[in-house]
């Protein structure tokens, strides 16, 4: 860990500066977790030099580093001190790393997410237009074939009544065929009735109807 690495890079040059035939054999997982204890004391909004045991520090430190109590207090409080503050930037540009390595990671997946929706519902709208293209040509043919076999069975008949005889029966060709014949769709010149229209064709019954049907 980077805090770990600080300390002991810190106290090793500190002791070694004031003590060069230290042992620091002593300068184990125990002792640095009583330092960073004390560090973590001495950084706190309440500590001040005048709240720091001296005594009882340098006693631990001596059981530790033999030769630590003949270092002059002053120094070791310094040195701890400024320790202390160099934890505090450590931690604060750590927090700040892992801040900007979160903010990294949601980015791309909310722009992603956003990058989706327009295609997704781009995709969607097609595969629409395409159904809805197909359904609306498959009924105009079926429209188209419709009113040619009621132009074929009534000549008199125009294509817009042959088409309002379909609309009427909403797309049954047999039921178109029998309002005509009915004359509930008037065809041809005003005043001539359907008989006189469709003689020279005359209108086909039941089995006539269902074989031209068929044929088609």
């Amino acid at each position: 860990m980077e805090l770990e690495r600080i300390i002991q890079d810190t106290l090793t040059r500190f002791i070694q500066s004031h003590i060069p035939a230290a042992d620091l054999s002593g300068m184990d997982d125990v002792f640095f977790s009583y330092i960073t204890g004390v560090l973590e004391e001495l950084g706190s909004p309440e500590s001040s030099e005048e709240a720091f045991d001296m005594d009882t520090f340098v006693e631990m430190m001596e059981a530790y580093i033999p030769g630590f109590a003949e270092i002059h207090s002053g120094d070791v409080c310094e040195m701890m001190f400024s320790l202390s503050e160099r934890l505090g930037e450590a931690r604060n540009k750590e927090k700040l790393g892992q801040k900007a390595v979160e903010s990294r990671s949601e980015a791309p997946s909310e722009d992603l997410t956003k990058g989706q929706e327009p295609g997704a519902g781009a995709c969607s709208g097609e595969r629409l237009c395409t159904l809805t293209d197909g359904a609306g040509a498959q009924e105009g043919a079926d429209l188209k074939d419709g009113v040619e076999l009621l132009l074929e069975m009534f000549p008199a008949c125009t294509v817009s009544q042959a088409e309002k005889a379909l609309a009427m029966a909403l797309g049954n060709l047999e039921e178109a065929v029998q309002l005509i014949v009915e004359e509930k769709v008037e065809i041809g010149p005003s005043g001539a009735s359907v008989k006189e229209l469709a003689r020279p064709r005359r209108a086909p019954n039941h089995e006539e109807l269902k074989q031209v049907i068929l044929q088609k």
